[in-house]
């Protein structure tokens, strides 16, 4: 089952204009993307991926669904006229 969506809480942050897409299923350690578009978003996503990378922290997504989430990679595309941060993680159930 796959779970898109907008808005993802990671521990006590809040980040409601960020997208999400989660494949499988919470018995199967599935894992997915979080995604930020915009300049101040994406930069807010890649400064979150590099003070969290490798560490396991409990993530809401707006659909009501919790998750253990560790980020495993981060890529940014920055253009002259837009940015976009799409970070890779690996997720189980907490």
């Amino acid at each position: 089952m796959e779970r898109r969506g907008r808005g993802v809480t990671l521990g006590k942050s809040l980040f409601p204009e960020w997208r999400y897409s989660i494949a499988g299923d919470v018995s199967t350690v599935p894992g997915g993307v979080i995604v930020a578009e915009g300049w101040e978003s994406s930069h807010a996503l890649a400064r979150w991926f590099e003070a969290n990378k490798g560490k396991t922290v409990p993530c809401r997504f707006s659909d009501g669904t919790v998750l253990a989430v560790c980020a495993r990679g981060v890529s940014v595309h920055e253009s002259g006229h837009w940015s976009e941060a799409v970070m890779e993680v690996e997720t189980r159930a907490s």
